[in-house]
């Protein structure tokens, strides 16, 4: 019974420190969508990332966030009025090392 125990805790450990191990090699990459017009943040934003599986979110008050890997990505948004796309904005990033990355989004008419 004892050393049944004592595999679970050594599991559960494990499972513990594969999670820490993981998010200390990421980095989080975020950032402000802003209209290009008025320089406000713009609600409601279309956020995708070319990583691997494909990330994607909708930008609520203008922000967002995502947890990256090492690697370059491709940062896309989107902002659509009445099913049509208004405003675009891509940038490129090359994630070298887990830590806080700010990438701010200015939109410019499609």
């Amino acid at each position: 019974m004892k050393i049944t125990s004592c595999a679970g805790c050594i599991t559960i450990l494990l499972l513990l420190l594969s999670t820490v191990v993981a998010a200390e090699d990421s980095a989080t990459v975020h950032g402000v969508v802003y209209d290009w017009s008025t320089l406000a943040p713009l609600d409601n934003v279309i956020i995708e990332v070319n990583s691997t599986p494909r990330q994607s979110m909708v930008a609520k008050y203008g922000m967002y966030s995502f947890e990256l890997p090492e690697g370059n990505y491709r940062i896309a948004s989107s902002y659509y009025v009445n099913g049509d796309l208004t405003c675009y904005d891509e940038e490129v990033i090359t994630i070298m090392d887990e830590g806080n990355y700010v990438v701010d989004l200015l939109l410019v008419p499609s």
